[in-house]
């Protein structure tokens, strides 16, 4: 029998998209699954409509916290109780092809990995987009793609036997693909949902489930916004092989525009403290490419939060100096290092001399953008 895998579904009061969710999940051409709804203290609709899936699917399993926790709680709340040698999350708003569990897990096995992924593709109700065929869907994504996967030279092709580029699997070492985490496919690899787990990797409360390097499992931070910042890279590190499949499987809801931009910019320092762990993480185990890699991500950070606090926060003169003094030190030492280019050192020295003295960031690269256009012509 094929091994059983836990779908993880934490669910607020975002009941809209719920029995969109559910049923892509239940619909799953792989057959040997556990639905875990974990809903967060939610209105008594919700409630309602989480218990109705029980009466649909012995396969679904619903828990009610009594107090409202973080999605990062609810996450971890799933893992103690998971089954399955795999796991995977869906977020109520989103939902998957009926293929995403198949060939994630087809994935794991065929490439012997911890790690499966694939790509996805944003969907709002505007387009009508999720009315059509998951075929329909395919096609789309290929005709709007066509650039996107037109260089893998530095990649291993570990399985194609595929009629285009876009069914193809990659294999990549752990750390292989956390270099993907800074480059142009870092909007792929730094997300939690398109990828399938095996659940060894993570901590349970039983003490069952351990890190393979460190003796400890790995958990989501309850504390803060953008925990899969938090965690990915560790999964990552943990794996002996992962398996990037091109194929979009998971669709996300595009809902960008419904949270305040100072909401935004607040959640988003959060970003900060994962980054700065990471950097470190890296630091201490002496990956000295990685390290340099976060380093300069952590850099691109500072500056681009120092930005937005300054144009949507109130009174955050002091916030803003902080988050200046921090990239400055940070600059200073990456531009010690002798591996880091002088093209990059005088890149970013000049994009902190920006903020020093003009404080916009934003016209200052329209200006020079504009300019680069008129070389050109």
């Amino acid at each position: 029998m094929k091994d059983l895998i836990s779908v993880i579904v934490p669910v607020n009061d975002n009941d809209q998209y719920l029995d969109e969710c559910i049923h892509s999940i239940i619909n799953q051409s792989y057959a040997n699954i556990e639905i875990l709804i974990i809903d967060n203290y939610s209105l008594k609709r919700n409630i309602n409509k989480c218990d109705s899936f029980l009466k649909k699917d012995i396969r679904v399993r619903v828990v009610h916290n009594q107090i409202p926790e973080s999605e990062a709680t609810l996450r971890n709340t799933a893992i103690n109780i998971a089954k399955g040698e795999y796991i995977v999350f869906v977020e109520a708003t989103d939902y998957i092809n009926t293929e995403f569990v198949k060939d994630l897990y087809n994935a794991c096995i065929n490439g012997n990995s911890d790690i499966a992924q694939c790509t996805y593709m944003y969907v709002s109700d505007d387009t009508g987009f999720s009315r059509l065929s998951d075929e329909d869907k395919q096609k789309i994504y290929e005709q709007d793609s066509v650039d996107i996967y037109s260089d893998f030279d530095d990649i291993r092709v570990s399985s194609a036997g595929a009629d285009n580029v876009y069914n193809e699997m990659y294999c990549y070492t752990g750390k292989e693909m956390i270099k993907n985490l800074f480059n142009e496919y870092a909007r792929y690899t730094e997300m939690l949902n398109t990828k399938m787990y095996k659940s060894s990797l993570f901590d349970t409360e039983n003490g069952k489930r351990f890190s393979k390097k460190h003796n400890s499992g790995i958990s989501f931070p309850t504390e803060r916004h953008h925990e899969n910042e938090a965690v990915v890279y560790r999964l990552l590190y943990e794996s002996q092989n992962v398996v990037f499949l091109l194929k979009p499987l998971y669709y996300k809801r595009d809902d960008d525009g419904k949270e305040s931009m100072v909401n935004k910019t607040t959640n988003e320092l959060d970003k900060l403290i994962s980054y700065e762990e990471r950097m470190l993480f890296f630091l201490y185990n002496k990956e000295k490419e990685l390290y340099v890699l976060s380093a300069k991500k952590m850099l691109e950070q500072l500056i681009m939060s120092r930005n937005k606090v300054k144009k949507y926060i109130t009174k955050s003169a002091s916030m803003q100096k902080d988050l200046h003094k921090r990239a400055r030190n940070l600059y200073f030492k990456l531009a010690s290092m002798p591996n880091v280019s002088l093209g990059y050192k005088l890149s970013m020295f000049r994009k902190l001399w920006i903020y020093t003295w003009t404080n916009d960031l934003e016209k200052e690269e329209s200006r020079i953008k504009k300019e680069k256009q008129g070389d050109k012509l």
